[in-house]
């Protein structure tokens, strides 16, 4: 039986479960941890139902569970870094659309400061005024803000 076939079958309180651990804030988006919690299975069977996990994850009527879930949230805590989080942690999960994926992880990166963004501002072996060194330097980002826009 195909993936697609067998998720037609998969209980409505599974599927509840398995929503609501997946954005709570213990799981923050991990699809495995929450098949693992809503099926009851231990942790030494995660590797084996990561397939599952993701498959299930991208089902219509679970995407539509999650997305009303978070929608609670937001409309009950505002939008908060958690809720932010959760999206975010949502965009890098998901296997639909890797471009997407790639973006959200850059935006992971960013936040978390793993990686930095390096300006080089040369003077050619000149003495550079102070006043000097500020201009460049504000030159130089706001080139650097063009570059990341037309991207």
């Amino acid at each position: 039986m195909s993936e697609e076939r067998r998720l037609e079958f998969e209980p409505e309180d599974k599927i509840e479960e398995f929503a609501k651990v997946y954005v709570s804030k213990e799981n923050a988006g991990d699809p495995v941890a929450a098949y693992l919690q809503a099926y009851d299975l231990p942790q030494s069977k995660a590797k084996n139902i990561k397939s599952k996990a993701y498959h299930l994850l991208r089902e219509p009527r679970v995407m539509e569970k999650v997305e009303n879930l978070w929608q609670e949230q937001i409309e009950i805590l505002g939008l908060t870094d958690h809720a932010v989080d959760m999206q975010l942690a949502a965009l890098i999960h998901q296997c639909g659309d890797f471009r997407l994926k790639l973006d959200a992880i850059k935006e992971y990166n960013r936040l978390r400061q793993r990686v930095i963004d390096k300006l080089d501002v040369t003077t050619n072996g000149q003495d550079l005024p102070a006043s000097q060194f500020f201009i460049q330097i504000n030159q130089a980002m706001k080139s650097n803000q063009v570059d990341e826009k037309g991207d």
